[in-house]
């Protein structure tokens, strides 16, 4: 699956030119947290000690964990720009191959930091709908190991991208309550023993959000 930074920054752009008609409405800067389970789909393995490889993939344990932390600027009712970080962290549990499946140890932990478009949606008073894009980078510190052998860490930024979504219940004039859902997209990093291919995360949240 290759999805170039070109591709990814148009969806992040998009709503530039969709937001021309939109009229002035709240504006103000926000701050948004937000935290729960990660899921992370299985990861190819491109390339090993150098090798070109094929068939190859890492599976992680079912659940990880992960937080976010925004805050943006809300042009109008609409639209807003942010920014973006946090973390999601995820254990490694299989090496599998043409040959068969290893266990592994170890595990990985990605730090976005993202610049998002969001666009916001009022569902009635109290509920609204948002969805949005970004592009930016992934820091990615992996600790990898077969069992009874001793793991090595490294860190390594490559080009992340994410698509998000979420309701949002207003708990008063400057507060509110969320779930949302992320789904990341990670070039995969290159690591001295490994590279790794395109990864692909998905996180569910709940949190809170405040304007200012």
């Amino acid at each position: 699956m290759n999805i170039t930074p070109r591709v990814l920054t148009a969806l992040a752009l998009t709503g530039t030119f969709a937001c021309t008609s939109l009229s002035a409405a709240e504006s103000g800067p926000y701050f948004r947290v937000g935290a729960g389970p990660v899921f992370v789909q299985d990861i190819s393995v491109d390339r090993a000690f150098g090798v070109n490889v094929s068939g190859v993939k890492i599976q992680t344990e079912k659940t990880g964990f992960g937080f976010t932390a925004a805050g943006g600027l809300n042009l109008n009712e609409n639209f807003a720009l942010e920014l973006e970080t946090g973390m999601q962290h995820v254990g490694f549990r299989t090496l599998i191959t043409p040959a068969g499946t290893l266990p592994l140890t170890g595990s990985a932990s990605i730090v976005p930091i993202l610049a998002n478009t969001v666009f916001t949606a009022k569902l009635s008073e109290t509920v609204a709908a948002y969805a949005g894009a970004g592009v930016g980078i992934a820091v990615t510190t992996a600790e990898i190991g077969a069992a009874g052998v001793s793991t090595t860490s490294e860190t390594k930024t490559s080009f992340m991208g994410q698509l998000k979504t979420g309701l949002d219940f207003k708990l008063s004039d400057n507060a509110s309550a969320g779930i949302g859902y992320h789904f990341g997209i990670v070039d995969g990093p290159s690591f001295s023993t490994l590279k790794t291919g395109t990864v692909l995360a998905h996180m569910f949240t709940v949190g809170v959000g405040f304007k200012f």
